[in-house]
């Protein structure tokens, strides 16, 4: 074929950008320097719709190997567009070379599995013309996320990801391969370009040139081969971090040296936590269930199987009674027996151990199963119109007989009674001896499930009428929630009984507080949810469903994190008693196990409020924060609470620690700062001003605090709360207070366009004036020189005596917000208007600007050995940057703006503080990463099979 491929599209600006970026990604990802680029086929030519094709486009389409379409709503109505693709599937009968490229919109799928296909009544971008062409699904790429025209360039790593995906299917490689490839070829691109042929050349005069040449080739290797799995790692990050985190660590072994592949090992470690993959199944698995100790559990599918397994992921033992596919199974509340139930109607009783004990029969599949509390009796509910009690000791039975099909059936709390609900519009109550005692009728059409609270007090029944409905014991109306769009099949209690959860069809979570009748709709999964629950803890939830994602919560149903792994959809998860494991099974025949160790080993939830500020002491050993009701929280440097307490009325807008490690100073909107005493918290001492208290700085000795407030002064204290000195001077509020590092000097800044320099006993020594209102201050660490900043696109770097040395501009001319020194003093960064950083050098000129952030960056830090700078920023995320720009790490996760990201004391890691009311800690050393996941997980991630090492291109 002359060439690769078509690109067809509609010839508008919008679609011309993307084709264009397109077009030079694949025409030149993973080609040698000196090879002729990939041939594109790209119309610029205006077809007036109606017109048949030029010739030109007949013949080069005919002369393409695949058709590469982007997809929006109105390439799906061009005349034209129509034109070409009729060509290509009419005549041309090329199905199979079809490539869909998203840039706008999406496609919507029904389905799920191998039967998933195209909602082409939802789906937009697609011409309906394309409907029934293909014997399965084209292959289709996501970009409609790339707006921007910076996004679509080929150091983009999500652009990178999906260019690697169209440049495979091209060259007819897995994505894989193609990986290696591109990375190999770049290398070697990369040192051509750099003249190290000639070098070679002359090596090889050199007498040892084969033992140079050798060694450069062996690292060239080493180093390819490591950045080849680093870019494969952070390619498949989003869809399976366990994976990635395997490769990345693999790359990071073959050499330690590679930044990338550091930079991989975090990626991965952050988007966790990891999961062990258990094949035991060969179909799709309907139920699994924790033994109540937690130290077993088991497992059951479509192959027709039973699995014991133990807690570690070893198979235990496998039950093969079944003859058709198992759906369900119970654990007795004592363990020492095990129920089974499949879609023919049969039920096997076993022991714990999988010895078999009995079996019993329905003329239907059946629904539910489920022992007594009592462990005597066994209740199934089935769609033959009967609920049957089984005795278990007598080995008699009772039928509880409907007018349709039962849909679930469970055991009052206190062993007297039955709940069974069914087609036929009605739940109802029985007793043991088969006696129908109350009848629950206000749903409109079949009641799918019902279930008793644990204190057995109340009932809760949902319907195919949409609707659940509370009801007391004795079957009383209580309330009634139609929140929901779709049938929710699933519903709970909490284990305390003080809330309700329910959900299903319609994709959506609901959460009901019973006391305070606050229902909350959290809709984090894109598809039918499946199966959720409460963990046993109380404290959180989880649900899972036809997205193949796990989205864990806390109580306030907050998004805690979202386990993923599993790439078909899921139908059961199930918590340990301990709370420790969460395991998943569903379509995919594979059993997942998540340590939930993970959950509370990086992010800290005890905040009441959005969090303001975050403060490390000196030593590193403690971490401070505020939140927007008034509460402190010190932590020590592994995230345990240290002290928790409530000390203001309103927010907190800042605090720190003494240099000595003894106090701990906060500034509040309550007008007032709290100087506390970490060796005896009960001694606090309430520091007041006329307003708002915006800042508070300790001197250096830690014998004295200056607060500074809207009031427009400034206060020296001592260190038992004693007012010493009152800094009159400003006109308006005071914005900024700090001590010089050598404590003999202190600079407010202020509203009213003025910094002023006092003296550390408050007189007055100079007024710098300033073009606006004075925002921060800062002293480079040698207290030799200050910076500030105002509501300008100006920073005045002033020495200690208040003498202007010299002005910065930001050559954009956005405002800037705050400046830093670095600390060794050579360098300067200001945040600005702009989103980004931009960080001078010792000629006062420009050495880079740090872009990268969608929001404003409201706090950034210098590392220790000024080569690396961290940003916080309103986009929700923290970067760490190297000094030339390149994004060393993004560290996302949190649900709100990050308002504060410091280094730790031995930079080891990075901390974050949200107004999502968390703080994060993010390890950033490979070695250490690999040591700490070898200790949360206990060897509890599977490894990679030496199938997919060989794929992987691993040793």
């Amino acid at each position: 074929m002359k060439y690769k491929a078509f690109i067809s599209y509609k010839h508008d600006t919008y679609s011309r950008a993307f084709a264009e970026s397109i077009e030079d990604a694949v025409k030149t990802y993973g080609k040698p320097l000196f090879q002729q680029p990939m041939a594109i086929f790209r119309d610029e030519k205006i077809v007036k719709p109606g017109q048949d094709l030029p010739k030109t486009i007949t013949t080069g389409l005919q002369e393409s190997e695949f058709l590469i379409y982007l997809a929006t709503e109105a390439a799906a109505n061009a005349f034209w567009v129509k034109d070409e693709l009729k060509l290509w599937f009419d005549e041309l009968k090329r199905n199979d070379k079809f490539i869909v490229v998203v840039i706008e919109d999406k496609i919507y799928f029904k389905g799920s599995g191998n039967a998933e296909e195209i909602d082409w009544d939802r789906t937009t971008i697609l011409p309906s013309e394309l409907k029934d062409r293909f014997l399965k699904n084209p292959l289709y790429l996501d970009l409609s996320w790339a707006q921007k025209d910076t996004d679509r360039t080929i150091d983009n790593p999500d652009f990178r990801k999906e260019i690697n995906a169209l440049s495979a299917a091209l060259n007819g490689v897995e994505p894989g391969d193609m990986v290696d490839k591109a990375v190999i070829q770049y290398r070697k691109n990369r040192r051509l370009r750099t003249g190290a042929i000639a070098t070679l050349a002359i090596l090889l005069v050199a007498s040892l040139a084969l033992g140079i040449i050798s060694y450069i080739q062996r690292q060239a290797a080493i180093r390819n081969k490591s950045s080849a799995l680093s870019f494969l790692s952070q390619s498949i990050l989003k869809q399976d971090p366990t994976t990635a985190f395997l490769i990345a660590q693999e790359a990071w072994k073959i050499n330690p040296e590679n930044a990338d592949a550091a930079t991989a090992i975090r990626s991965a470690y952050y988007s966790g936590p990891f999961y062990n993959s258990l094949r035991g199944h060969t179909s799709t698995i309907n139920d699994l269930q924790f033994s109540p100790n937690g130290k077993f559990f088991a497992s059951c599918a479509d192959d027709n199987t039973v699995i014991l397994w133990s807690r570690n992921g070893t198979i235990i033992k496998r039950l093969t009674n079944n003859k058709s596919a198992v759906l369900h199974i119970a654990f007795s509340k004592n363990g020492e027996y095990l129920a089974t139930a499949d879609n023919k109607g049969r039920i096997f009783l076993y022991t714990s151990n999988g010895e078999l004990v009995d079996q019993f029969e329905h003329k239907d599949k059946i629904e539910t199963i489920q022992f007594s509390p009592d462990n005597n009796l066994l209740l199934t509910a089935s769609r033959d119109f009967t609920a049957i009690i089984w005795d278990l000791k007598s080995r008699t039975h009772l039928v509880l007989q409907h007018d349709e099909r039962v849909y679930s059936a469970c055991f009052s709390p206190d062993n007297t009674s039955v709940l069974t609900t069914g087609g036929d519009e009605g739940a109802y109550i029985w007793n043991l001896k088969g006696e129908k005692l109350i009848s629950f009728k206000r749903h409109l059409g079949p009641v799918v499930n019902g279930t008793f609270s644990h204190d057995g007090q109340y009932i809760l029944t949902t319907g195919f009428d949409k609707k659940v409905i509370l009801w007391t014991k004795k079957g009383n109306f209580i309330r009634e929630f139609s929140n929901a769009r779709d049938v929710v099949p699933l519903i709970y209690f909490s284990p305390d009984d003080k809330k309700i959860l329910f959900a299903g069809w319609d994709r959506k979570l609901y959460l009901h507080t019973i006391a305070d009748s606050v229902t909350i709709t959290i809709g984090e999964n894109t598809e039918e949810i499946i199966s959720c629950e409460f963990f046993p803890d109380g404290k959180h939830f989880a649900s899972a469903g036809k997205d193949a994602l796990v989205h864990i919560y806390n109580e306030k149903g907050e998004v805690l994190n979202t386990l993923k792994g599993p790439i078909q959809g899921i139908n059961k998860i199930a918590v340990s008693p301990d709370n420790k494991l969460l395991i998943s099974g569903g379509e995919d025949s594979k059993i997942f196990i998540w340590p939930l160790a993970y959950l509370r080993s990086n992010f800290y939830t005890d905040q009441n409020g959005e969090i303001n500020f975050l403060s490390i002491s000196k030593d590193g050993e403690k971490m401070l924060t505020g939140d927007s009701r008034g509460q402190i929280i010190i932590r020590n440097k592994t995230g345990d609470i240290v002290l928790r307490k409530k000390i203001h009325e309103r927010l907190v807008y800042t605090g720190q620690f003494s240099n000595d490690g003894n106090f701990i100073v906060t500034a509040s909107m309550d007008h007032s700062a709290v100087l506390l005493n970490l060796k005896d918290t009960s001694k606090f001492y309430r520091l007041s001003h006329n307003s708002d208290v915006i800042d508070a700085d300790f001197s250096p000795t830690s014998t004295c605090v200056v607060t500074a407030g809207y009031d427009s002064v400034a206060k020296i204290w001592d260190m038992e709360g004693r007012l010493l000195h009152t800094l009159k001077g400003h006109h308006d509020r005071i914005l900024a207070v700090r001590f010089s590092p050598d404590g003999q000097n202190i600079i407010t800044t202020s509203r009213d366009h003025t910094a002023i320099l006092w003296t550390k006993d408050g007189t007055m020594m100079k007024i710098l004036p300033h073009g606006n209102q004075v925002t921060k201050v800062n002293f480079s660490m040698s207290g030799d020189r200050f910076i500030t900043t105002c509501r300008d696109s100006i920073l005045i770097v002033w020495n200690k005596k208040g003498d202007s040395l010299f002005t910065l501009s930001c050559p954009t001319g956005q405002i800037i917000y705050q400046a830093k020194f670095s600390p060794d003093g050579k360098y300067i960064g200001a945040t600005t208007e702009a989103n980004n950083v931009m960080v001078w050098g010792t000629d006062k000129k420009v050495k880079t600007v740090l872009s990268g952030h969608s929001g404003m960056v409201v706090d950034f830090n210098f590392s220790k050995d000024s080569k690396r700078i961290l940003t916080a920023s309103y986009d929700n995320s923290a970067r760490l940057w190297g000094l030339t720009g390149e994004v060393m790490q993004v560290f996302n996760g949190h649900s709100s703006l990050v308002k504060a990201a410091c280094f730790d004391a031995e930079e080891n890691n990075v901390i974050t503080a949200s107004y999502d009311a968390t703080l994060r800690i993010w390890p950033l050393r490979p070695e250490k990463i690999i040591k700490r996941v070898a200790q949360e997980y206990n060897k509890g991630i599977y490894s990679l099979s030496q199938q997919e090492k060989s794929k992987f291109g691993i040793d």
